[in-house]
């Protein structure tokens, strides 16, 4: 199965649209932040966790209003709505909470994180260290050392570490990521024909545009989940673009259920669907066979 470079994020965004910290990185490397050509995914992440203190606090200046942390700094963009109980915690990097994001009571914050404007944190969740979300996610559970693109929602209790989520993305309750092997050793991905050494001894998962993953999901460490797949149960192994993976079996995900799909994603938060969001899907669906 031949894959592209970056696979999935390649099949649906340029690498230079890519929000990290509310900025893209295109923007990032016209402020003079070193970028690496990305020939994998997974290079992705390991760069995110490298730059994530310096481009958090490259923002910092950006806001006005201060928060109340245990050390260094944390602020607040326009309209933050911060619950009673909430813990911001500074002491390994800085958190920037973006416009009208609202925190939900019993959160823990641990930075350096940046959250998205009109994010949404669910009550009793622990984000961060080294966490990034785009604009109105919405998060619960646990997610350390990874980046949110717009629009995904993991709102229940589970975990995800080291790992890449696309936009409009939905992580169903109870799902788990594995970041970490038993043997503590690196992890190694199939790409196409050859297993990569990724030289990461943690590293999660890679979700693609559109993905859904059924409640309860469990996702192994190097794994791949491609454009509007659908997976639940355990997965093992790489999901090709519109293909529905579950304990019952496998089968394609038709392209007219995929764009009622979207329409019905984007009336939920007020968006309308473009011609070109279609056109998009149908693209991607085109060339299936070849993710």
């Amino acid at each position: 199965m031949q894959m592209e470079n970056l696979y999935p994020i390649s099949l649906t965004k340029h690498v230079g649209d890519l929000m990290v910290a509310g900025e893209t990185i295109g923007g990032w490397a016209g402020k003079g932040v070193s970028l690496p050509r990305f020939e994998y995914a997974f290079e992705l992440i390991s760069w995110f966790n490298d730059h994530v203190t310096k481009l958090v606090s490259a923002r910092l200046s950006e806001f006005k209003m201060q928060a109340s942390a245990m050390k260094r700094t944390s602020v607040l963009g326009e309209g933050v709505k911060i619950s009673d109980h909430v813990v911001l915690d500074t002491t390994s990097g800085p958190i920037i909470i973006d416009d009208y994001a609202n925190i939900e009571p019993f959160s823990y914050l641990i930075g350096p994180l940046y959250i998205g404007r009109h994010c949404e944190i669910k009550s009793h969740s622990r984000i961060g260290p080294s966490v990034s979300l785009g604009d109105y996610c919405k998060v619960g559970g646990e997610v350390q050392h990874s980046l949110f693109q717009n629009y995904s929602n993991k709102a229940h209790y589970g975990f995800i570490g080291h790992s890449y989520v696309g936009s409009w993305v939905n992580i169903g309750a109870g799902s788990v990521v594995s970041n970490l092997k038993s043997t503590y050793g690196t992890i190694k991905v199939q790409m196409g024909e050859q297993k990569i050494d990724t030289k990461m001894q943690f590293l999660g998962t890679v979700i693609g545009d559109f993905a859904k993953l059924g409640v309860s999901s469990a996702v192994m460490g190097g794994v791949c989940i491609g454009v509007n797949a659908y997976v639940s149960g355990l997965i093992s192994e790489h999901v090709p673009s519109f293909m529905m993976m579950t304990p019952r079996g496998n089968k394609v995900v038709d392209i007219n259920s995929a764009l009622m799909t979207q329409q019905r994603m984007f009336m939920r938060r007020n968006v309308s669907q473009t011609e070109a969001d279609k056109e998009l899907l149908k693209k991607v669906f085109a060339k299936r066979g070849g993710n």
